[in-house]
């Protein structure tokens, strides 16, 4: 009888102890999932630049397509990305993209290139338009990049321009630019390499004017 009492006593003590040990961790786990910060989302913003800015140029009287541009392993994720050197990457955890980099620069090149006019039509590739001159690339770089103690927005692509019926690339061109980033935030961030892709379309348009006539025809 005696062994019994004494046996109800332990098994009463451990079951005290398991539930005390079930709360802690119960709470343990509410206040870890309660401490994940939410994400925050960007998108890139250029302000009036892509209204009514035909360049002073002439118009060349046909369609041409549009590719979503590739991108690498590294820019297929949606974070935002900060670099100091060449060989580390580092991301900000929960400051990401609204979409992936490489799908939101070809849609502002698409749009960028309507407001220039550099050809009658422009249309995303693949088309129910019929087109002989596609342009597509990869997407290098887009992120911050930190130097000397300063931020910048870092935008870098290339492209190429491929004639369908030669089956051939036709024309080539990198470009890369750096904004100094001037809040020292994401959205900060957000802004300068919003402005660096900017400086980059705009050397494009530059080079549209001077360099495709010799390969269109």
């Amino acid at each position: 009888m005696k062994q019994s009492r004494s046996n109800d006593r332990m098994e009463m003590y451990f079951l005290k102890k398991l539930a005390r040990l079930l709360t802690v961790a119960s709470g343990l786990l509410l206040f870890a999932c309660g401490s994940i910060p939410e994400p925050n989302y960007y998108t890139l913003h250029v302000g009036d630049q892509l209204e009514g800015n035909g360049a002073a140029h002439k118009t060349r009287p046909m369609t041409i397509g549009v590719s979503k541009l590739e991108s690498g392993l590294l820019l297929s994720d949606d974070r935002l990305i900060y670099r100091q050197s060449e060989y580390e990457v580092k991301f900000w955890n929960y400051q990401r993209w609204v979409a992936q980099p490489n799908t939101m620069v070809t849609e502002y090149l698409v749009e960028y290139l309507k407001s220039r006019k550099h050809f009658d039509q422009v249309v995303k590739f693949p088309s129910a338009t019929r087109v002989r001159y596609v342009l597509g690339g990869k997407l290098l770089a887009f992120e911050e990049w930190d130097k000397n103690g300063e931020w910048f927005g870092k935008v870098a692509f290339e492209l190429f321009l491929r004639d369908l019926e030669k089956e051939q690339i036709i024309w080539r061109q990198t470009y890369q630019q750096m904004v100094p980033v001037e809040q020292k935030l994401p959205v900060g961030v957000v802004a300068a390499v919003s402005r660096a892709m900017m400086a980059c379309f705009e050397e494009m348009s530059h080079d549209f004017g001077s360099e495709l006539d010799s390969v269109l025809e």
